[in-house]
């Protein structure tokens, strides 16, 4: 595992993984990463074509940096370990997980299970409903946020407040 997004918000030693990729929030929230620093970007989706779409449209926006997919059936358990183990074995484990899909899900929940055992991490996950509380530490020195994806608000603002949660090393700055 890379070192966690750094003090001051950078992204360039973390390596993030996008579930729902192949989506077009997913898609923006993904290049949003690459333009804030992140240099290893997994993509997962259940649709291949939209999800290697995806990395080479991540890979193309800049130069030195990684971008790898990965995709299947995101609600079974084998694919889901199959496509967290691919990326992982291709970019290294992840240090921060963003579900673009708008509710639980399995790939994050592994993706995270393996962030926990190396004793760090964050898991960024849209909801629309924004019901859940701000910054919260979840399990083994996992911090949670959730970001509000609803209706009322553009793919730009919810891609801009993802970078945001994934820069949020939840310590005030000093002055």
């Amino acid at each position: 595992m890379s070192s966690s997004s750094a003090p001051g918000g950078g992204l360039t030693d973390s390596t993030v993984f996008v579930v729902g990729g192949d989506t077009p929030v997913g898609r923006l929230v993904a290049l949003h990463l690459v333009r804030a620093g992140s240099q290893r970007i997994g993509i997962i989706g259940s649709d291949a074509a939209e999800t290697e779409n995806t990395a080479r449209a991540v890979f193309g926006a800049a130069s030195g940096m990684w971008s790898v997919a990965a995709s299947g059936e995101m609600s079974a358990p084998a694919e889901a370990q199959r496509m967290v183990a691919e990326l992982s074995a291709a970019l290294g484990d992840p240090d921060i997980v963003v579900s673009c899909t708008g509710g639980p899900e399995l790939v994050s929940d592994i993706a995270g299970h393996t962030m926990a055992e190396l004793g760090a991490g964050t898991v960024i996950r849209l909801d629309s409903a924004a019901s859940r509380p701000g910054p919260t530490d979840g399990p083994e020195h996992i911090r949670l946020r959730t970001v509000d994806g609803s209706a009322d608000r553009t793919p730009e603002q919810i891609a801009a407040a993802v970078v945001a949660a994934a820069t949020d090393t939840g310590v005030p700055e000093q002055n």
